[in-house]
């Protein structure tokens, strides 16, 4: 061969890009897999994420304009262009949640009913209904097309036509908390109607006719070696199961797979459990996947690996968004990324010090790509702050 030739050939081979690894960003997304951007004149920070038709990412953000309150919605294409950012219909101050192809946007003050209400409406719809609910923490319409909403008190169950399920609970309302469970703080509305709601280290459930699930009667979650397990997060899991996760009282995170009664399913990780072991000689260089990750979110794939989303907590260094992959089974996924976590940015803003950025929504698009969501910060903090001004967000992962 010619030298020439050869000199060629060599170049060619130089510039070919590495294969992609599960766990890379999607550079065809956004700009170089990921992207930030200013709602309106000023910051803003995530709130909930939905994926229309599967693929194109929706999210619902906390912005204000011109020194009021103007939550929004941004619109993105497939390939992770922003297409449009546009106001909430009747939003006040907090943007609405996303879940199940719908949105709700919270604590609308209906001039009919002469209360606030909660607005439901199918995402691509300008139908709405008013639902007289309280302030919701999460939602969820099941497949008869019933509307749940938890909020930090109840749940509370609607007829696809806004009227109140008579048959939930007691007069469509089923109470979540008692002496023991003050205010929840986080829930999961499943497909089949079952809730699960936590209150920190407590769980309550209730079944698809609002009925309190005995064995998870606001007792305090237990996982062995993990010192006061707090609940974050929480996701449908395989045949019926639940998924849950959190942090423990040193940010290392844990995940569980419960049964619908509250018994850890044994099948998954040890005895129904993974944990992340803390090195307390070397914390900041251990190696599990699981250390020093407070888990915000959490969703499956098609395979029914694990997906979990939040950031990597550590006194020396700002947040970073973290995301964890686990097998079906509970083991980490050592095929994804480094030893199956990805510190992943959230994009740039134009002139701006990016320091640090948290995913709170994670989801996997119909391709088994992993789309992640949340708040980028600058360095501009104010006296008594350790970050700067958010800005919302979001990245895709090849999965």
């Amino acid at each position: 061969m010619r030298v020439p030739a050869l000199a060629a050939l060599l170049g060619l081979l130089a510039a070919a890009p590495a294969q992609a690894r599960p766990g890379d960003l999607d550079r065809t997304f956004g700009k170089g897999g990921r992207l930030a951007v200013i709602p309106w004149d000023s910051g803003g920070s995530t709130r909930s994420l939905a994926l229309v038709d599967g693929v194109r990412p929706l999210l619902s953000v906390y912005a204000d304009r011109a020194g009021d309150y103007a939550p929004a919605l941004l619109r993105f294409s497939g390939r992770g262009r922003l297409l449009a950012t546009t106001d909430v219909p009747h939003a006040e101050y907090d943007p609405p949640l996303l879940a199940d192809g719908y949105s709700l946007t919270p604590d609308v003050l209906s001039l009919v009913a002469g209360q606030e209400v909660q607005v439901l409406t199918r995402i691509g719809s300008s139908h709405s209904v008013a639902l007289p609910a309280q302030s919701p923490k999460a939602f969820g319409v099941d497949r008869r097309g019933r509307v749940t909403v938890v909020s930090s008190k109840q749940a509370e169950r609607f007829l696809p036509d806004g009227r109140r399920d008579l048959g939930y609970g007691e007069g469509g309302i089923a109470k979540l908390t008692d002496a023991k469970l003050e205010r929840v703080v986080a829930a999961l509305v499943r497909r089949d109607g079952r809730v699960y709601a936590s209150g920190g280290r407590r769980i309550v459930g209730l079944d698809t006719r609002g009925r309190i699930l005995r064995r998870l009667n606001r007792g305090k979650v237990t996982v062995p070696g993990v010192p006061l397990p707090g609940v974050s997060a929480f996701a449908e899991g395989p045949g019926g199961t639940v998924l849950v996760a959190g942090p423990d009282r040193f940010r290392d995170a844990w995940v569980g797979r419960l049964h619908a009664d509250g018994r850890p399913d044994r099948r998954f990780g040890k005895h129904g459990w993974v944990t992340g072991r803390r090195d307390k000689r070397r914390v900041l260089r251990s190696p599990q996947a699981l250390t020093q990750v407070d888990i915000a979110s959490i969703t499956r794939d098609r395979r029914g690996r694990i997906v979990l989303g939040g950031s990597r907590i550590e006194t020396e260094f700002p947040w970073q968004a973290t995301v964890v992959r686990l097998s079906s089974l509970g083991r980490v996924d050592r095929s994804f990324a480094t030893g199956g976590r990805k510190f992943v940015g959230l994009g740039d803003i134009p002139g701006v010090d990016i320091i640090a950025s948290a995913v709170t929504q994670v989801a996997v698009d119909r391709r088994g790509r992993i789309v992640v969501a949340g708040t980028v910060f600058d360095d501009d903090a104010v006296l008594r702050e350790d970050l700067g001004t958010p800005y919302p967000g979001i990245a895709r992962l090849r999965g």
